[in-house]
């Protein structure tokens, strides 16, 4: 089976800045990846080229087999829709209760009932939140970062789930 995530003999630069000189890895179905450095280091340009944000020099960046270069917009957002990124930081909502941090892309891009959300919230969540209810306390943004990106991309989507 081809990776959902393959970069092959990648360029890229700033200008004179090199960011990346034929850098290549695969990422397999069901399989967590994390890039680490330190700033500057070209983390984000790394997220950026996997989903679309930036062109690449040269090479493949492929998202199950296609590449990522050649997508239209379309594919470009069925790709990103399918690719969770925490960021540092978290990227929350200090406004907003977990709950609704949770749910906010759900709420967003399918037509969920609140029950089917706080169903797949749980079970993208219960492993840092105690219960499933909603808190306006954000004790532990990276793994509440973690809980939103996870929730929207769980496998066994809902009927009311698009597509």
């Amino acid at each position: 089976m081809a990776p959902i995530i393959e970069l092959r003999n990648v360029y890229k630069r700033f200008g004179d800045n090199v960011i990346y000189e034929d850098m290549s890895f695969a990422v397999e179905a069901g399989e967590t990846f994390t890039i680490i450095g330190g700033s500057g280091m070209g983390k984000s340009v790394c997220l950026k080229l996997m989903i679309g944000l930036l062109p690449y020099d040269a090479g493949h960046v492929l998202y199950r087999g296609k590449e990522v270069g050649d997508m239209d917009a379309e594919n470009l957002r069925e790709l990103r829709r399918n690719v969770a990124m925490v960021f540092q930081g978290g990227a929350l909502f200090d406004s907003m209760s977990v709950f609704d941090n949770v749910t906010y892309a759900l709420r967003e891009h399918t037509k969920m009932s609140d029950q089917e959300m706080l169903e797949r919230a749980g079970s993208a969540s219960t492993w840092w939140v105690s219960g499933t209810t909603r808190t306006s306390s954000i004790g532990c943004p990276p793994a509440l970062a973690a809980a939103c990106a996870s929730a929207p991309r769980s496998r066994d989507r809902s009927p009311s789930s698009p597509r």
